[in-house]
Formats: C-alpha cells, structure tokens, sequence
C-alpha cells in the first residue's frame, strides 16, 4: 500500500478554483493547476522511483458522493517519493463544476488501491478577494454619473465629442454625427 501527503499542491489548486469562479471572463484564468506531493510506501519511506497510475477526483464533501472532476488514471513520473501534475490537463476543469463543491475535497486513487482520504481544498487570500466578483452582474450598473470625467480629459478632446457622448442622453442622438473638420 502507497499512501500520499502532498506539499504545496491544494492552496494553488483553490486558487485557481477561486479565480475561476470570481471571473466572468474566466477564459483568460488558468484552468489547470499544479499538484505537488510525497508519496510513501506503506514503510514510511518514500515510494519507490517509477511511473504510477494516478487518478485525482474532486467531491463536494469529504465522504460519499460523486466526483464532480475527475482526471486519470494518468500515467506520473515519481521521483524520491515526489510528484508534481499540471491538474485540469487532460479533463477540463472548469468554473461552472468548480461552482458546485464550495470548499471541496481532493480525492487520489494510485495504481489499483482504493482511494486515499480526501484532503480539503484550501483558498489563498487573493482567490477570496477575487471571489467577491462572482455575485457581480454589473451590465449597464455604472453611468456617466459614476466615471469623473476630469479621469477621461486626458483621452477624449471634448470638442470634438457629438452631444450624445457629451450628456449620455440618446434623445440628444439625431441624424449622423458631424463630419471632422
């Protein structure tokens, strides 16, 4: 029997899941996360060097359920007992799933043993103040009333702006814009 304690690999991986939640336009955030860890034979030392087949599973709850994110059986290089995988590689893991676990919990399956206890998924303070975004939906909530327009003067000369960009007002819109001089 193989058993796992990983290094620094579920404070990224809940960093990205907050990053991908809190971003509408999460195309740009990374959908892949590293995963780092030890492996141990059943001595405590480390595992032996070789290649395992490893399977990572993320679940909504700590026992029982389904996962809701699967990855592998993926073939890992372990080197002194260590790994390191790019998560999110092969399966996709993206922000509506991520959505649906809250904290979640980090299931791995090596070889043909059973699944290891799940670990938690842990947030860093930047994913938390990033996760602020996702109750936001902002379409046509900031006006002319909420930019200073002193901020713009520098990128917009105003005599050169129709009445419509200067108030804000479409009835102000009437024929086509004049043509420069």
């Amino acid at each position: 029997m193989i058993t796992i304690r990983f290094a620094r690999c579920l404070t990224p991986l809940a960093a990205c899941v907050g990053l991908l939640l809190a971003s509408p336009a999460h195309a740009a955030v990374p959908s892949i996360t590293q995963i780092e860890g030890v492996l141990n034979s059943s001595s405590g030392g480390p595992a032996a060097d070789g290649n395992y087949n490893i399977t990572f599973s993320i679940y909504k709850d700590e026992v029982g359920g389904n996962a809701l994110f699967a990855e592998g059986p993926t073939l890992i290089s372990i080197k002194n007992g260590t790994f390191a995988y790019p998560l999110g590689s092969k399966a996709k893991l993206d922000a509506a799933t991520l959505g649906q676990i809250g904290g979640g919990w980090l299931g791995v399956k090596i070889e043909g043993d059973g699944e290891m206890p799940r670990k938690p998924l842990y947030s860093t303070a930047y994913a938390v103040r990033a996760a602020m975004a996702e109750g936001l939906d902002c379409s046509g909530c900031i006006g002319d009333k909420h930019i200073d327009a002193n901020l713009l003067a520098k990128y917009a000369k105003l005599d050169q702006l129709s009445a419509v960009a200067k108030s804000g007002d479409f009835k102000d819109l009437v024929g086509s814009p004049p043509a420069p001089d």
